[in-house]
């Protein structure tokens, strides 16, 4: 079953939070077979956000709903200020409903942006492998190298200085007062470059490969007749 994108991407970004929570503006989920959630998110706080992750959790529903799982993060500066972080999260098979992501923060932030997607026809168990990131200071080419699959497809988060374009096919690009949050999807292959450009700025990028779901039962029967 191929990959397929099922409705628009859903995306706000939201200045001067200064909490630990944020709750997101309504948007809808449709119905779709074998579908997936996957929410990009950036984050900014000058004074330097927590080493081990500012994004704590996530969930679909708003605060009492369902937690999404995270792929993983990177920061900007990690040896020092770490003042952005870019990180993606996954719900399987999420409920068909127009509702809220509900975030949680380790920090009181000063931004934070999201991009949320949904794909039918992923795979339900591990759908994520390949995760990997980058981070750089003052660039302007910012990207991101993975391992990944034929039918599968490479999703990505980053959070940059200044304005974005890319050589995938965008999925979201806005702007908090201080950044610009973007992300973008892309073919799978046996590796699978991601890249961005913009003005002479840092930045702190995310991506990771999905899977696509493969029926077990065609599978067993075609191998029972000697088939493929």
């Amino acid at each position: 079953m191929a990959l397929s994108k099922n409705g628009s991407t859903f995306s706000q970004a939201a200045n001067s939070v200064f909490a630990t929570n944020w709750t997101s503006n309504s948007f809808a989920v449709g119905s779709g077979s074998n579908r997936i959630l996957v929410v990009s998110i950036g984050t900014y706080l000058s004074s330097g956000i927590t080493a081990g992750g500012c994004v704590t959790g996530v969930k679909w529903g708003g605060s009492g709903g369902v937690a999404l799982t995270k792929i993983g993060f990177q920061q900007y500066n990690t040896v020092a200020t770490r003042e952005k972080e870019a990180s993606i999260w996954y719900l399987l098979n999420p409920t068909a409903q127009t509702s809220t992501l509900y975030v949680t923060f380790a920090d009181s932030i000063n931004e934070v942006a999201v991009a949320a997607t949904v794909w039918d026809g992923a795979i339900q168990s591990s759908p994520f492998s390949g995760g990997a990131g980058s981070e750089n200071g003052w660039t302007t080419t910012h990207s991101v190298l993975i391992s990944s699959a034929v039918n599968s497809i490479v999703i990505d988060a980053i959070i940059a200085g200044g304005a974005l374009t890319c050589s995938q096919t965008q999925d979201a690009n806005l702007a908090t007062a201080n950044n610009v949050v973007g992300q973008s999807h892309k073919d799978g292959a046996v590796s699978v470059t991601m890249t961005w450009t913009s003005a002479n700025c840092n930045h702190a990028m995310y991506a990771a490969s999905l899977a696509p779901y493969v029926d077990a039962s065609h599978i067993n029967i075609a191998l029972a007749v000697g088939g493929s």
